[in-house]
């Protein structure tokens, strides 16, 4: 039974108990974590075009906490070879996706109709009067 109030729980690190703390680790493995942030981000600003293996290797911190700080934008990377070249296919697909999906819906709505007024184009504003 817990006397002193609060929320006790397994830190999903190290599994000793604590006290409740949102981040699901205990303080001294949120020390440790953030100790490795520090270590892995001056590691990359010393080697900016470093992989995320290499940075995990020299550091000796796990490549999945890696990618989860660079999810979270504490860590950014620097463009890779092959990095453009990827970004400009997403691009790409996207607007390729999005005229799809315009096509198909004026496919859908069927032909435009007419205005009420024809368009008289440049010529009409010429007067021919003169």
């Amino acid at each position: 039974m817990n006397t002193l109030g609060g929320d006790y729980e397994n830190c999903t690190v190290c599994g000793r108990v604590y006290a409740f703390l949102a981040r699901g680790v205990c303080a001294d493995c949120l020390n440790d974590r953030e100790r490795r942030f520090h270590d892995v981000r001056d590691w990359l600003r010393g080697n900016p075009t470093a992989t995320v293996e290499a940075a995990a290797e020299a550091t000796e911190t796990d490549v999945e906490l890696i990618l989860q700080w660079i999810q979270e934008g504490r860590i950014r990377r620097a463009p890779q070879p092959g990095d453009v070249r990827l970004a400009e296919a997403h691009a790409a697909e996207e607007r390729r996706r999005r005229l799809r999906e315009e096509l198909g819906a004026a496919v859908e709505q069927g032909p435009a109709t007419t205005p009420s007024t024809p368009h008289r184009g440049f010529n009409s504003r010429r007067n021919h009067n003169a």
